[in-house]
């Protein structure tokens, strides 16, 4: 059974700003692609909001609005033509709406394995915004979301281009929680030849403002600084065993700001993250930064949602161990 990634499309070109990543992941790992359109049952797609009451006339255009949907599907297929890949396309109803559907259908198809979708639409349709859509799949979605974030004047050219990986940012706080997110981002970067940075934050500044850069080698942790510093310093050693290239990036500031900015500053093209993370430093922020990157970056990112049952380490101590990984 092939593996698919499913584009949620709403008939705009805002929601169309996936289409460019969701080929470039579908022809690194030879996955097929399920164009999804997702209306709400009974409701007309031209006017009725989510869960508003359907006029007396609701049905009245349905047939014909339904068939616009697939025609719409295919000619988004059809532009997706010269990449050779398995594209299939589906129109489907959901009563509690599109989010609701897109989970629906992804927790009846494993073969599933990633969304791709914009964090923001305005459809012709005009009642699918894709931005509360695309928070409520984060929040329900149980496999990997590809989140690419598009503006009002962001429009696909014809002839669409796979979008070029060369560098992927991965932020990790010191937890296995986050760690999740590693495997899946060494596996692409594996496939894609693409480098790897890996970003940890010390929230809270000190008196010497200066950091410096982590050790090559694990070192022994006196302090919540060196302790990150040595667990970047591991987590390099792991992915440049498998022959990739890793540098590691250790900042004092607010974590979103920190992932941002450093992503600016190695180029970034892709953000690969964890929803969740939990140090046993004590410190809890990859689960509320997620949504802070998505909202601020201009770069697509990668969310992968952390499992609960995975064992800690120790506090205190850089964790040796090894991830359940969340990977294609």
């Amino acid at each position: 059974m092939i593996k698919r990634i499913v584009v949620p499309l709403d008939g705009s070109k805002l929601a169309e700003m996936a289409l460019p990543h969701a080929v470039a992941f579908a022809r690194a790992n030879n996955y097929g692609l399920t164009l999804l359109r997702v209306a709400i049952s009974g409701a007309p797609m031209t006017t009725a909001p989510w869960g508003a009451v359907p006029p007396p006339n609701a049905w009245e255009n349905w047939e014909e609005e339904e068939r616009e949907g697939h025609r719409y599907l295919q000619t988004v297929a059809e532009r997706l033509h010269p990449f050779s890949l398995d594209v299939h396309t589906l129109m489907m109803e959901n009563e509690s709406g599109p989010a609701a559907g897109i989970i629906s259908y992804v927790e009846q198809h494993p073969e599933v394995t990633l969304i791709a979708m914009s964090t923001h639409g305005k459809s012709g349709l005009s009642r699918w915004v894709f931005g509360s859509v695309a928070e409520k799949v984060l929040h329900a979605s149980p496999i990997p979301l590809l989140l690419v974030r598009s503006g009002q004047n962001d429009e696909l050219p014809d002839v669409i281009t796979a979008a070029d990986y060369r560098s992927l940012l991965v932020p990790l706080d010191g937890s296995v929680f986050a760690e999740q997110a590693l495997d899946l981002a060494g596996d692409l970067a594996g496939v894609l030849k693409a480098k790897v940075t890996l970003v940890s934050a010390v929230p809270d500044l000190p008196l010497a403002t200066e950091l410096v850069a982590p050790p090559a080698v694990v070192v022994p942790a006196t302090d919540e600084t060196s302790v990150l510093a040595n667990y970047l310093a591991e987590n390099r050693g792991k992915l440049a065993a498998k022959g990739l290239t890793v540098e590691t990036k250790l900042e004092y500031g607010p974590p979103a700001e920190v992932i941002l900015r450093v992503g600016d500053v190695v180029h970034a093209d892709l953000i690969v993250m964890a929803t969740h993370g939990r140090t046993g430093l004590p410190r809890l922020w990859l689960g509320s930064i997620a949504m802070k990157v998505v909202q601020a970056s201009s770069l697509p990112v990668l969310l992968v949602r952390s499992k609960e049952r995975v064992q800690e380490a120790e506090p205190g101590f850089a964790y040796a161990g090894t991830a359940a990984g969340t990977g294609f």
